[in-house]
């Protein structure tokens, strides 16, 4: 453990009111921390140290931390709204399955972040890697101090807004989709408008499209956006939602 995170971590203990008398775990770092969970809030942050260090609200909520190889493992299968915190070195891979609900806050993070949630509010923050995140009911917001072009990077989620910060001098090429057309952008870029029926929707006699009857559901409409040259890929999907891209200054 560094001398920095020493400190930090007996700071944490005899002066924050909100982690006495908590569970508090640590494990050597891993490339890859691996979370799965059921219901509760998480939250992760990264910091300049070299060790995983978890705590969580109640202190009975039952929970795993291991190490397996290079990658560590965080498991919880309680059904209480309990409170995970958990520290990570900034370089650490994320990978998430939250199957029921929870809010999910993540910052300060430098790699990658595969997230899966089900309920909730997503937040990321401070971002200077890529990040892929699924959530079926919730707002997503992604912040991110930096841009890679590592990955192509997906936000979708069934019902909630999305929200992207980027720097504005980003080079991104931004495809959007929603089913009612909310989009909004801080970018004066053109975009590139493309439309395709569903197949539920009535056609005419000949096979032709009438766009006067539509089915209750309709392919969300997909607009594309190019900022600069060469940049990073950005998926964004919300069916009912809006999506709005602002500049990061």
């Amino acid at each position: 453990m560094t001398t920095k995170f020493f400190i930090f971590y007996v700071f944490l203990l005899l002066f924050s009111p909100f982690l006495i008398a908590q569970e508090i775990k640590k494990v050597d770092i891993g490339n890859t921390l691996v979370i799965e969970g059921y219901r509760g809030n998480l939250k992760i942050e990264g910091y300049a140290g070299d060790t995983i260090v978890v705590i969580v609200k109640p202190n009975e909520t039952p929970f795993i931390l291991e190490k397996q190889g290079q990658i560590n493992y965080f498991r919880t299968a309680s059904v209480q709204m309990s409170e995970y915190i958990i520290l990570v070195p900034y370089q650490t891979y994320l990978k998430i399955h939250w199957t029921d609900e929870g809010n999910i806050d993540i910052k300060k993070i430098k790699s990658g972040i595969e997230l899966q949630s089900r309920k909730g509010k997503i937040t990321l923050s401070e971002i200077k890697g890529w990040a892929f995140v699924q959530n079926d009911d919730g707002d997503i917001e992604a912040d991110f101090a930096e841009i890679t072009t590592e990955k192509p990077m997906s936000f979708t989620n069934l019902t909630g807004d999305i929200t992207l910060n980027i720097p504005e001098n980003t080079n991104a090429n931004l495809e959007t989709q929603t089913e009612n057309n909310r989009v909004e952008s801080d970018f004066a870029n053109p975009t590139k408008e493309n439309y395709a029926p569903s197949i539920n929707e009535n056609m005419t006699n000949n096979g032709s499209f009438d766009k006067k009857k539509r089915a209750k559901y309709i392919i969300p409409q997909k607009k594309e956006q190019k900022i600069g040259n060469n940049g990073a890929i950005f998926k964004l999907n919300s069916r009912k939602g809006k999506i709005k891209i602002k500049k990061r200054f």
